[in-house]
């Protein structure tokens, strides 16, 4: 649960600190931040699809693990960026993070309790409740 929590919070806190490091520190414009966000969201649906058709090969367990060293590198690569077409690269790894974690999660948590699904889903609603 705690680190489902602090999944949580790395991609609230990414989504305040990405546009403000974008247009102060790499001194970006609007609209790379409106570009970059956008691309970002219109990757994580077709990220999710074929999540849902590998599901049945891929487990709960080692998507979350998996978004975890994604959410590494991501933040690795942001913190080295220089430009924002690098940023704009990046994306498919922030679309591919918050893909599993938003994607997965309730899958993840009923698969931990499968007799307890009104549980599972509290607890994964109280852990999502960082944004």
């Amino acid at each position: 649960m705690i680190a489902f929590i602090f999944l949580f919070a790395v991609n609230a806190i990414n989504g305040i600190v990405t546009p403000l490091f974008i247009v102060n520190e790499i001194h970006g414009t609007h609209t790379d931040v409106g570009l970059i966000v956008s691309i970002c969201a219109g990757l994580e649906i077709p990220i999710m699809f074929a999540l849902g058709a590998l599901g049945r090969k891929l487990s709960n367990h080692s998507l979350m693990i998996s978004a975890c060293f994604i959410a590494i590198i991501y933040n690795m690569i942001l913190s080295i960026s220089t430009d924002s077409w690098q940023i704009i690269i990046a994306q498919l790894l922030q679309a591919a993070f918050v893909a599993i974690v938003m994607g997965n999660g309730l899958s993840y948590f009923t698969e931990l309790l499968p007799n307890f699904p009104g549980m599972s889903t509290t607890i994964y609603y109280n852990g999502s409740m960082v944004d």
